[in-house]
């Protein structure tokens, strides 16, 4: 079996001999990439090699369709997830592949490096060739357009109409890991608004200039908890089966070697090997722009239809908290970002609106710079979370999540 950084080796020489620009062991955010390759007609591929004495694990399959999102986040939303692998695959994870958008081509066990070199550099060569992304910019929503999104005057009048509200006087809360819920991440590095397609994948919130970046808090701690034990909430495909029915439904073999097998509606115990609460409390409550606000509604329809339409068209209100195109929220938050730096009655440290992952629990974006909510100051506490910590036991209960 040929060494994968031996391989990789030759397929970026290979590569660069045909005018890409290829980087190994990218670093893009949290993520890094075993190879970094633009084509010259613009199309980028974060390419991840793996040899396997048999089968082609699941896992590593779903691990690079997450590099979607990650990358998404980080600036490179356009960016192709490429996995190439040497070993045996059968046709069902051929089609999971399919449905997850990764572009996924495998190699047999050889000791003919050349043959694998040639049939994975045609594999990169064809991806790239091939429309896996519209890259046409509308009207409105090109990065000159956005560079002035908001005039001086619409900018006041958006902030005059929409409601505000204080957060919390017992402050805002996170739960995650270290190093992920105590800092703000970096901005996206270029202009994410580049289809005329509805982006479904990325960060809810995040500023399409890349000059702001965002946060996430809960009004609770249960809510925070929450927030984050949803991902293991039973959900639904289209066809009406649960998400891991469905993803198992495509398994054909044995869960992969010390992999724990997939079970919904069950919080993993290793969850809470890491799993921390973060308080930041206040002397003074900033003001939130209140997304659930009959004036901000109004408000915002417009602004999104005038912004995304090159024609005159009716206001339609959209629902922030759960559009999955993640275009419009976007737009939203730049369009508040802007109008909020004109308003003269105070700061503004974000926006706030009911949260879709629970009916009673209230979400706080807030953006930074300015950092009006800063998660490293002296009111920030941060303490460790077990199972039987009575928040989490509420929020697993909200969810109907029984906790190993």
């Amino acid at each position: 079996m040929s060494d994968e950084r031996r391989l990789l080796s030759l397929i970026a020489a290979d590569l660069r001999s045909r005018g890409w620009a290829v980087s190994m062991n990218r670093t893009i955010g949290l993520y890094q990439v075993d190879l970094f390759a633009a084509a010259p007609n613009g199309h980028r591929l974060a390419v991840e090699l793996k040899a396997f004495p048999g089968s082609v694990h699941f896992a590593t399959l779903t691990n690079v369709a997450a590099l979607r999102s990650g990358l998404a986040a980080f600036g490179e939303p356009r960016t192709i997830p490429v996995l190439l692998a040497v070993g045996t695959a059968t046709t069902a994870l051929h089609e999971l592949a399919q449905r997850l958008a990764v572009s996924f081509v495998v190699a047999p066990p050889t000791n003919d490096e050349s043959a694998t070199r040639e049939l994975f550099v045609a594999h990169l060569v064809e991806t790239a060739r091939a429309t896996f992304y519209d890259t046409f910019e509308p009207p409105g929503l090109t990065p000159e357009r956005l560079t002035g999104l908001l005039d001086e005057t619409a900018s006041k009048q958006l902030a005059e109409r929409v409601d505000f509200v204080r957060a919390p006087e017992a402050g805002l809360f996170r739960a995650g890991r270290r190093g992920h819920i105590d800092v703000y991440p970096a901005p996206p590095t270029r202009p994410l608004l580049r289809t005329s397609e509805p982006m479904l994948y990325g960060e809810r919130w995040s500023d399409p200039l890349g000059v702001f970046s965002t946060a996430a808090f809960s009004t609770s701690p249960e809510a925070a908890i929450g927030r984050y034990l949803a991902r293991f909430r039973r959900a639904t495909t289209a066809e009406g089966r649960g998400i891991v029915e469905a993803i198992t439904s495509f398994l054909t073999g044995s869960a992969d070697p010390g992999e724990p097998p997939l079970t919904e509606g069950r919080v993993p115990a290793d969850v809470f090997a890491e799993f921390l609460l973060l308080h930041v409390g206040f002397d003074q409550p900033p003001l939130l722009v209140d997304l659930d606000g009959p004036g901000t509604r109004a408000a915002l329809a417009e602004e999104l239809a005038r912004l995304t339409s090159p024609a005159e068209v009716e206001p339609t209100e959209v629902d922030l908290a759960r559009t999955k195109d993640r275009r419009l929220t976007w737009l939203a938050i730049r369009a508040l970002y802007e109008a909020c730096a004109e308003r003269s009655v105070g700061p503004v440290a974000g926006v706030r609106y009911q949260d879709a992952a629970g009916p009673h629990w209230d979400a706080v974006v807030a953006w930074s710079p300015p950092t009006l909510i800063p998660l490293d100051g002296v009111l920030a506490e941060l303490r460790p979370l077990s199972p039987i910590d009575p928040a989490v036991e509420r929020a697993a209960e909200q969810l109907s999540l029984s906790l190993q």
